[in-house]
């Protein structure tokens, strides 16, 4: 088929071909970009810098009905920290993406709109399901643009049919700027469509995107699109595209103990058994690698010991040990951990933008599974989601610091780890309709054995071996964390091994040493004595449960997350 072309106007020195649409927004766009420099050291002036936020702010205050301007502002500094990130070669810089993600003021504001426009969002999620991504590449500039149109309609209240529409224009424009960088091929063409469930003959972009913008209610915004269509973007990007990535297949099940842990494991294969194939096989993946399903076991026994019928509960463990296993994929990511559970992470066995996509589905998959659980259930797992964020967040703004106080260090598992087994019980209370008092009781029981399992766990990565840890030990060092072993080696040591210490964290390089010091030390055995005051805590709080098999499988259960050694 014939390529039909557009002339375009080549940019003048000074004149970027963005700034048709930056200039009548270039204070909040320049704050935007301020912010994000001061987390990310990537490139900010990039040739499309300014671009993101602009588009956003042009959509939330042109076509908006109720503007938040606390989160838009902060969409935009994510939009342009991301963009940098596009323009600079420095792959480390992932992890200060991360931190923008990860900012407490971002965090809240999102859980706040997500409570606030959940009918929006819903919209958006199944107009989503309804695309068909994963199949094909899709073009990153498709991506960009398209994120800064949803998030501005996100944030400005725009109405979600009219946000279709501005999603449309987006792929468009994303199309001409990848046709402009000589980047655009027929696969990335059909996955940009696909992504929005509609195919489009492969024509000139520009022109589309023109045709797409005659069809949007007039406005300032839309001329200024349409001036920076007449323009030549310049080039220079080190990015690639999104890339859809097949992963390793295994005929092999996770070994199971029992009809309830078959159960539990279809149950999980039932959440993720619809949506784009990859996407699917990737879950499986995930799946089978196995893992101690420690949470299910809480969910079912916490039912059982509430005088409730296990089998009731299958779907909630099941949902929760998705919820885990989608953060266990996002810290591999910002980790770049190599192994998980005796084979490689998900990142590692396709790439970064990949898992993360896959990340983002298992979330959706888990919003779609709660539809099944009652109500009180349902909002515990999304309050669990939201607790999780917020302890990755606190885990990332503290990635690196050696100075990090045990208290601190205790919030974020408390947050991160403790929370979740803390909804594990509490979930398995619910199932069986337990009263109040008996499901609070489960609750503290959850969350005490969740700070004595991350406590051992980070004990397990300085003295367990990887063909029993079924990941590669001195991840936390090399990854910047401070956890309570090494917290505790560093309070009790001379002023020039704390210098040494504090030089080699996020790096790995004296990991011998460390290790070494670590076991010797006595730090390792000190951190479990802590880890053994949470598990006896957790024991007490069985107390007020009637006494049976069940609630021994919870007491022993807290026992072996502390000795275990795997």
């Amino acid at each position: 088929m014939q390529i039909v072309t557009v002339p375009s106007v080549r940019v003048e020195p000074g004149v970027r071909w963005q700034d048709p649409v930056v200039r009548p927004r270039a204070r909040a766009v320049a704050r935007a970009i301020d912010r994000a420099a001061t987390v990310s050291p990537a490139r900010h002036d990039g040739p499309r810098a300014g671009w993101l936020a602009a588009l956003a702010y042009g959509v939330a205050y042109t076509y908006g009905g109720s503007v938040d301007r606390k989160a838009l502002a902060l969409a935009a500094v994510v939009l342009e920290g991301a963009n940098a990130f596009v323009f600079t070669d420095r792959s480390g810089d992932l992890v200060a993406i991360a931190r923008l993600l990860a900012d407490e003021r971002l965090r809240t504001t999102a859980q706040r709109l997500t409570r606030e426009r959940a009918e929006w969002l819903e919209s958006l999620a199944a107009r989503l399901r309804a695309g068909r991504v994963g199949r094909r590449p899709v073009p990153e500039g498709v991506l960009s643009a398209r994120a800064a149109v949803l998030l501005g309609g996100l944030c400005g209240g725009v109405d979600p049919a009219l946000t279709a529409s501005l999603d449309e224009v987006a792929t468009w424009i994303g199309l001409a700027w990848e046709q402009a960088q000589g980047t655009l091929d027929d696969v990335g063409w059909r996955g940009a469509w696909e992504a929005l469930g509609l195919e489009r003959d492969r024509t000139c972009p520009v022109r589309g995107a023109r045709d797409a913008l005659s069809a949007l209610p007039y406005s300032a915004l839309v001329e200024q699109l349409d001036d920076a269509l007449a323009m030549t973007p310049a080039p220079g990007r080190v990015f690639q595209a999104w890339r859809p990535h097949p992963v390793p297949l295994s005929t092999r099940e996770p070994a199971t103990e029992g009809p309830l842990a078959a159960a539990v494991e279809a149950a999980m294969d039932a959440v993720v058994g619809e949506g784009p194939p990859l996407f699917v096989a990737s879950a499986r993946y995930l799946r089978v690698q196995g893992g101690k399903r420690v949470r299910p076991r809480v969910v079912l026994a916490a039912c059982e010991a509430c005088g409730g019928a296990p089998e009731r509960a299958v779907l909630a463990a099941a949902v929760i040990e998705w919820l885990h296993t989608a953060s266990l994929v996002l810290d591999d990511i910002l980790d770049d951990a190599h192994v998980r559970r005796g084979g490689p992470t998900l990142h590692r066995a396709t790439d970064r933008a990949f898992a993360v996509a896959v990340f983002a589905w298992l979330l959706d998959r888990i919003l779609l599974a709660t539809r099944d659980l009652d109500a009180d259930t349902a909002q515990v797992v999304r309050t669990a989601a939201e607790r999780l964020a917020d302890g990755q967040g606190s885990e990332l703004a503290e990635t690196g610091r050696p100075g990090l106080g045990r208290t601190a260090y205790h919030r974020i598992i408390a947050t991160k780890t403790a929370s979740l087994f803390a909804s594990a019980a509490e979930v398995g209370a619910l199932a069986a309709n337990a009263p109040p008092p008996r499901v609070a009781a489960l609750r503290r029981y959850g969350h005490a054995v969740g700070l004595a399992f991350q406590i051992a766990d980070d004990v397990l990565d300085y003295t367990a071996d990887e063909a029993d840890f079924g990941k590669r030990p001195g991840t936390d060092l090399l990854a910047g964390k401070a956890t309570l072993p090494w917290l505790i080696l560093r309070d009790a040591a001379t002023d020039a091994e704390r210098a040494r210490l504090d030089a080699d964290l996020g790096r790995g390089a004296d990991w011998t040493w460390i290790r070494t010091q670590v076991v010797q030390s006595g730090a390792a055995e000190a951190a479990l004595s802590d880890a053994r005051v949470h598990r006896d805590d957790a024991v007490r709080a069985l107390d007020s449960l009637p006494a049976g098999p069940a609630r021994d499988a919870l007491a022993a259960l807290a026992h072996h997350v502390v000795e275990r050694r795997t």
